[in-house]
């Protein structure tokens, strides 16, 4: 139940982060207010990294800013490396 939870919890915040590009973008198009970098980048630290970087890739926003690029794919990269410790640790609570 436990690692079900966290599942759950990081796909919601890579669907967020995923949104939030593509709502950044769209206010980029037509000249309105936008989301903070940090707020973007924030989602990527709480492990939103695929949704940010598939939003970068749909919404082609972003993609020449390296901080972007590198901090999507480390944060993917993190996040992989903690499951598969607890995968081939076999620490996954089944509750």
């Amino acid at each position: 139940m436990f690692f079900k939870s966290i599942i759950f919890i990081l796909g919601l915040v890579n669907l967020s982060a995923f949104i939030s590009m593509l709502l950044d973008k769209r206010y980029a198009v037509k000249g309105k207010w936008r989301l903070s970098e940090n707020l973007l980048l924030l989602h990527a630290f709480f492990g939103g990294g695929i949704g940010m970087v598939l939003g970068m890739i749909i919404a082609k926003h972003k993609l020449s800013k390296p901080r972007f690029r590198w901090t999507g794919l480390l944060s993917i990269l993190i996040y992989l490396l903690i499951m598969g410790y607890f995968v081939a640790t076999d620490h996954i609570i089944y509750v």
